[in-house]
């Protein structure tokens, strides 16, 4: 399988479309209001539709957020995925299915009722967006869902994850910063060759 690459918490849309012509095909737009990442409606409107216009994925990533949030954000960024975090977001699981394929927290599969050929899975530290990685020896995928793996990936690590796991896609944030919740476009060329290479080997 080969393995794809999300960049996670881009606030800027040119930076946002020019990842994609990189090779990227998913943007990850952070709403969740803590986050150093986080943008608003507006900005992400204009970064969806940079996104969309370079022929990439967007996938906004909510935190607790109530249902009907985060349909009406995702409703206005015409997103491709939704990516849930934390048991609220997560309880709003079934009110999304109808219309996104949803990406959700690992720990919270086990209480919902997925559906392994529309929804994915996704691996991550327990503090998101953290730079963290988890203990990849502790977790064994559950063969049944495609899955992301985020938590503290760089380019340099990235050989090690798709050997590891043989993920569907790696999910990158704080790995492609030189600054905290600031990307840089080198350090995501880099993701994106190590993860053509490794695909290639």
């Amino acid at each position: 399988m080969t393995t794809q690459l999300k960049i996670c918490g881009l606030t800027d849309p040119i930076m946002a479309a020019e990842a994609i012509v990189q090779g990227v095909t998913y943007i990850g737009l952070i709403f969740h209001p803590a986050s150093k990442r986080h943008v608003t409606l507006d900005k992400a409107i204009a970064i969806a539709a940079a996104v969309h216009d370079a022929g990439g994925l967007i996938v906004p990533v909510f935190v607790d957020q109530q249902a009907d949030e985060i349909l009406d954000i995702a409703t206005a960024v015409h997103a491709d995925f939704v990516q849930l975090h934390g048991p609220t977001a997560a309880a709003a699981y079934s009110m999304l299915t109808a219309q996104y394929p949803c990406i959700v927290a690992q720990q919270f599969s086990q209480i919902l009722k997925l559906d392994p050929q529309r929804d994915y899975l996704l691996y991550d530290y327990e503090e998101p967006g953290s730079g963290q990685p988890f203990d990849w020896q502790q977790v064994t995928l559950d063969p049944h869902y495609r899955a992301f793996i985020a938590g503290g990936i760089t380019a340099e690590t990235i050989p090690d994850a798709i050997a590891h796991f043989y993920p569907f896609a790696l999910d990158i944030s704080s790995g492609a910063e030189s600054v905290l919740g600031v990307k840089d476009l080198d350090k995501i060329k880099a993701c994106y060759d190590a993860v053509e290479r490794s695909n290639n080997e």
